[in-house]
């Protein structure tokens, strides 16, 4: 009797939301009142898909507690949401610690500069790893502050997490080498990135990162 999946991908930007629009003489934010409205009420979703749906701070946080109760929500290629927007989601889940759902958030990139995942949204994602399951930040830029907050908060006895997905995210080496370190730790594929370069298979490194764990335990 409920709607348990939406998948809305690139349904909502701009592009194709002002041509209709324009015909019924309304602007893209009030058509979407109701639906924003609608999703706070929603109590038994599965997956909200809105990926290139040019969602912003505004849109964020007229629909966070619909979000907190959603399972898994992909909110990739919208480069809108600023720092703002997931520090209000953080909050939202640490308010509502035991009416939360959500347990799995994507915001994966396209590669450009517009998905920089710098301090102080690094900061952000990391608060959210005390409520959170799964991170997928893929094919975005980290830099070397925010793999820090990552490690720390990784590294927390509250953390809940038990995947970071950054595949195909662009970090330096000193990050890296962090990631390998707390898989290591964890004795875990906590974190999972790209493929193996050249550079850490001469390091003689499997893709499970856990093979100089291992050579220790067998040495």
């Amino acid at each position: 009797p409920y709607l348990s999946t939406l998948i809305l991908d690139g349904f909502l930007r701009e592009s194709v939301v002002k041509p209709v629009n324009s015909m019924i003489g309304r602007n893209k934010e009030n058509s979407l009142w109701v639906f924003w409205q609608k999703l706070n009420l929603m109590d038994h979703m599965e997956k909200l898909s809105l990926r290139d749906c040019d969602i912003n701070d505004r849109i964020i946080l007229k629909c966070l507690t619909g979000i907190s109760k959603i399972r898994t929500v992909d909110l990739s290629g919208n480069s809108g949401i600023t720092h703002v927007g997931w520090k209000a989601l953080a909050d939202t889940l640490r308010l509502r610690q035991m009416k939360k759902r959500l347990t799995h958030l994507i915001y994966q990139g396209d590669g450009s500069k517009g998905f920089v995942i710098d301090e102080v949204t690094g900061q952000q994602f990391s608060d959210m790893f005390c409520h959170l399951q799964r991170v997928d930040l893929g094919r975005c830029t980290v830099s070397d502050i925010a793999a820090r907050r990552f490690i720390e908060a990784l590294g927390d006895s509250d953390s809940t997490l038990d995947r970071l997905d950054l595949t195909d995210c662009s970090f330096s080496q000193t990050a890296v080498d962090e990631f390998i370190d707390i898989n290591r730790r964890k004795a875990t594929d906590l974190v999972v990135f790209a493929e193996l370069d050249e550079r850490l298979n001469t390091r003689g490194l499997c893709s499970c990162f856990r093979c100089c764990c291992c050579r220790e335990h067998t040495s």
